[in-house]
């Protein structure tokens, strides 16, 4: 799994940060019980970036957001329909943009509730 395209930490919707590797992790998990979508579609709404001239490299930050939509399908057969706003925050760095910062509905950042 190609995993460049996020950042090295994430900033949480509550302003911690949490390292990539811990991202992957929860995304793993999530597809372990959602192995499947269907439905799927986006709108996007606003888009954003600008761009800075440093000494050495040129850095920036931008944004998308909008409206997504999709069925999760879980492993029992049972579905749940999602839809919503997201967000996407990105980072440029070393000629490459990364993901800083996201919002996505169906996903949880936080770690499941253990007990």
């Amino acid at each position: 799994m190609d995993t460049y395209y996020i950042n090295e930490q994430i900033v949480h919707p509550e302003g911690k940060l949490i390292p990539r590797v811990d991202i992957i992790k929860r995304f793993l998990s999530m597809y372990e019980v959602i192995p499947e979508f269907e439905n799927t579609s986006f709108e996007i709404e606003n888009q954003s970036f600008e761009l800075y001239e440093n000494e050495d490299e040129q850095t920036g930050i931008g944004f998308t957001e909008g409206t997504i939509k999709y069925d999760e399908i879980f492993r029992d057969g049972d579905r749940k329909k999602i839809n919503g706003p997201f967000k996407i925050y990105f980072s440029l760095k070393r000629d490459c943009w990364k993901i800083c910062f996201f919002y996505l509905p169906g996903y949880n950042l936080h770690a499941k509730d253990e007990g």
